[in-house]
């Protein structure tokens, strides 16, 4: 009885980010115009004005930022709900704590952006550049990664769920202590990447290159490894006896 309470509260704690973007999304109201002005006006003007006023939370919700040179800006704890990012230039920009849910970002140039903690759900990322974001403790839904480049991106402590990382590079990145569940990571780079202990129940590997990556203590329940690339990668085989299609990939 116990286990099943735990099971429980479990799931409930993995949806707690995704449902909060869920509610806001589908209430989603309009961005603050005075709020927009001031940040088309360059990041300069942006950053001085929130240092001036540190207790405002910026509400920029289905604001559209497409196209434009934001790099370096402070959007950390704000409303950013199906706002349009896409192909800015938004290279170390501080995201943390704040909700993405529904943003697109797709083309963006992402490189060096803080998203820690941020709440990720529906968020669109296909074809941006992630070098080395940071995403530790974010917690993300069905968001789509789809052909993106993530080389040294760091999720750690993350919590992702049904994330489409397909065709993605991912090499170096680190996912130490993450959770992802039924994650799509099939045809991906993630050469060297580290798995070490992390929830990998369920995700798909499907013709992902693994080459030296550390899945040392991973949870692979389930995981499909069909056609995968695990030559050189620290896995043992009481873990590979929890996956599936194993004897379909190169070792």
């Amino acid at each position: 009885m116990k286990i099943a309470q735990c099971g429980i509260m479990f799931i409930l704690l993995l949806s707690l980010g995704s449902c909060l973007g869920v509610i806001t999304g589908a209430g989603g109201t309009q961005a603050d115009d005075e709020q927009i002005k001031i940040l088309k006006q360059g990041v300069k003007k942006w950053n001085a004005w929130r240092k001036a006023n540190p207790r405002v939370i910026p509400d920029l919700r289905k604001g559209d930022l497409s196209e434009m040179d934001l790099q370096g800006v402070n959007l950390a704890k704000a409303l950013l709900v199906k706002t349009d990012f896409r192909e800015s230039k938004l290279g170390g920009a501080n995201f943390q704590g704040a909700d993405i849910s529904w943003a697109k970002f797709q083309k963006a140039d992402l490189t060096n952006v803080n998203f820690r903690k941020t709440a990720i759900a529906f968020t669109r990322f296909s074809r941006a550049n992630l070098t080395n974001a940071d995403f530790r403790g974010a917690h993300a839904d069905e968001a789509i990664f789809k052909k993106s480049k993530l080389m040294k991106a760091r999720f750690q402590g993350a919590i992702l769920r049904e994330v489409n990382f397909n065709k993605s590079n991912l090499e170096k990145a680190n996912f130490k202590k993450t959770t992802a569940i039924n994650c799509n990571f099939s045809g991906t780079n993630l050469k060297g990447v580290n798995f070490k202990k992390a929830m990998l129940y369920k995700s798909n590997f499907e013709e992902a290159d693994l080459r030296n990556a550390n899945l040392t203590g991973a949870n692979i329940d389930s995981a499909n490894f069909e056609e995968a690339d695990l030559r050189g990668a620290k896995i043992s085989n009481e873990q590979l006896k929890m996956a599936k299609n194993v004897d379909e990939a190169k070792r």
